[in-house]
């Protein structure tokens, strides 16, 4: 089955995308930000890491950052949307999302304690319905939204001081590298560019990314890039080729390769 995006396709600087009806029963995935399934109609399977979910009609399941995931229908008339987050985007506003883990199941609850997820539901539905004319309007909504995710659905993964926090300087830095990669992704970047210009070490910057973002700067990259390609796969009549250097991939037989397998994923 095809999914298609509605209303707002993933593009540079645009913080959330939609998907409807979309499923690979033959492998897992992951993604970089977090994603809400709404289930609409039928039954649905979502294996998460070692655990699974059994969704009915209008039930919720957020999937957190970077968690391992596998959505499989359990009948031919299943339909639900999937929402997902960029993690860039979350991280500019709360740059205590990667120490966050979110507990959203609706299905864990009663019927007569659903209103917390009824606000879930109605902030959920505005984003699909209303016509934005700007991405300002499209941010608010946006924070609106996780805005009541972190403060009704989240806890901290630990509830010590890490022995070595994060100061406000390395946060500092990690987001400037967030925003390079948002605005130059379809460049040559890379971290030793950064790390030259911002005057630290590579390997510094190296590990100040993989502590504040949970993976490293490459696979991040990589996952940005990929994200685009399959958003050019949809909307263009482009070949492979053309697609992977315009976003940002070398014109290696091996990235070409990375490009045509992660597209698979979308038919």
């Amino acid at each position: 089955m095809k999914h298609s995006l509605i209303h707002i396709p993933y593009l540079p600087g645009c913080p959330i995308h939609f998907m409807i009806n979309d499923y690979n029963s033959e492998e897992f995935q992951q993604h970089l930000g977090l994603e809400i399934i709404w289930l609409l109609q039928g039954k649905l399977k979502v294996m998460v890491g070692q655990n699974d979910y059994y969704l009915h009609e209008n039930d919720l399941l957020l999937i957190n950052h970077f968690e391992s995931h596998q959505v499989v229908p359990q009948v031919l008339d299943a339909h639900f949307i999937q929402l997902h987050i960029d993690s860039l985007f979350i991280y500019k506003y709360n740059h205590d999302f990667y120490s966050l883990l979110y507990d959203l199941k609706s299905f864990k609850n009663s019927e007569d304690n659903q209103n917390p997820y009824d606000v879930i539901r109605i902030l959920f539905s505005q984003l699909i319905t209303r016509k934005y004319k700007h991405n300002t309007e499209i941010h608010s909504d946006v924070l609106r939204l996780l805005g009541y995710l972190t403060s009704r659905f989240s806890k901290r993964l630990s509830l010590t001081e890490p022995e070595n926090p994060v100061s406000n300087k390395d946060s500092n830095i990690v987001q400037q590298m967030l925003n390079r990669v948002e605005q130059d992704f379809k460049g040559k970047l890379t971290l030793n560019e950064i790390a030259l210009e911002q005057h630290y070490n590579p390997s510094y910057l190296s590990d100040q990314f993989r502590k504040n973002v949970g993976v490293t700067f490459k696979a991040y990259l990589e996952e940005i890039r990929i994200r685009y390609s399959l958003f050019l796969l949809q909307h263009q009549e482009a070949s492979i080729s053309n697609i992977a250097l315009a976003s940002g991939f070398s014109d290696e037989k091996s990235d070409k390769k990375q490009i045509f397998v992660n597209s698979l994923t979308i038919t």
